[in-house]
């Protein structure tokens, strides 16, 4: 092949023939070296089987340094104390008014009076307490089983108004009381207009209190017409019931319940003798008797909203506080002057309407 292009019979048709031995090819082979273009000085040796490189230590391959003789630890960090914890301050959360959340009036739907003003006075009037309690005296003529019915009767306004001066709402639950006793009323009216000896039993002078006021209807005469008479009457009642809305409410709802009761019932007497029931029982209930039920409750409503403000840090408007006293004072002396101006006039229109 000396002297030959070995690339020229490449596409010749003739298929190629390797040597037999293809381990080693002989330097003469090659005319050229393939890189530089000239004879290679030295013969190439391009075996197909290459010798392998020498083995390499790998134990130690990178690092030429020598170890050190010995290992020195390095001294442990100091520890690090955390700092001193601090005391964990309670605040306690100031309620806001603002965020109170305002409670419906409870008496303003039929559910709340079906369900707290008349279920209660019925079972209070339809139990014979007297069959268990007997004539037990708690004080002067009151009567265990008038205490009873009484409070049957106040215990659920007393939780409603509570509820009302746990939110600071002090308004809100005079009219919700107002709302009670309009319901009250027309509840132990009809009871005692349908069945008037059974409720005298139960009634804290029922029967006193009906003879006294016929009394005055027939000759004009009695405490009624005496204002020297009724004002320690109704002094000692604005005492009672001011002490008893700051003693928790309720003694002074159970005090208004017996108020309002025999008022009721003798308003039920009269409207039994008239041949108009509704038109003489606006009169009956006294105009000056609606000025002083409406000023024992806000009074009471509001020496309770004190109490609870006070003792139990509940939400107060100071505001509502003081309208709360001077409208409860406005309207108990409106009571007396109506009461000394009005009398005789109320006198002749009932004896009109009824057969005292």
């Amino acid at each position: 092949m000396t002297g030959q292009d070995p690339w020229n019979n490449i596409d010749d048709g003739k298929p190629y023939n390797p040597p037999e031995d293809d381990s080693v090819m002989s330097p003469g082979d090659l005319d050229i070296d393939l890189n530089t273009g000239k004879e290679p000085a030295e013969p190439l040796d391009i075996s197909l089987n290459p010798v392998p490189p020498e083995p390499v230590d790998s134990t130690y391959m990178v690092d030429k340094q020598e170890a050190p003789e010995t290992y020195t630890r390095p001294p442990a960090p100091e520890p690090v104390s955390p700092p001193p914890r601090s005391k964990r301050v309670i605040r306690k959360k100031k309620v806001s008014l603002n965020n109170t959340q305002p409670m419906r009036f409870v008496f303003g739907d039929m559910a709340g009076a079906v369900f707290l003003v008349w279920l209660p006075v019925l079972i209070a009037f339809a139990v014979p307490w007297g069959n268990f309690f007997g004539d037990v005296t708690v004080y002067g003529t009151l009567k265990l089983t008038h205490l009873i019915v009484a409070g049957i009767i106040a215990l659920p306004p007393w939780i409603v108004l509570m509820l009302h001066l746990f939110r600071g709402r002090l308004w809100d639950g005079i009219l919700d009381m107002f709302l009670w006793a309009i319901w009250e009323c027309a509840a132990v009216i009809i009871l005692a207009f349908l069945y008037p000896e059974q409720t005298k039993q139960l009634i804290w002078q029922a029967g006193s209190y009906f003879e006294e006021m016929s009394g005055w209807l027939r000759t004009g005469t009695g405490s009624e017409a005496d204002p020297s008479a009724w004002i320690w009457i109704h002094l000692k009642w604005l005492g009672l019931v001011v002490l008893g809305g700051f003693l928790l409410g309720l003694p002074a709802l159970i005090m208004g319940v017996l108020l309002l009761n025999f008022m009721n019932y003798y308003v039920a007497q009269i409207m039994l003798t008239s041949e108009s029931p509704l038109v003489v029982m606006m009169v009956a209930w006294h105009i000056w008797s609606i000025a002083r039920v409406a000023g024992f409750i806000i009074l009471a409503s509001t020496m309770f909203q004190l109490l609870i403000g006070w003792v139990f840090k509940a939400p107060m408007r100071t505001a509502h506080v003081v309208w709360g006293l001077i409208v409860g004072f406005i309207l108990v002396v409106a009571d007396a002057v109506m009461k000394w101006q009005l009398v005789d006039n109320v006198r002749d229109i009932i004896n009109h309407l009824a057969n005292i």
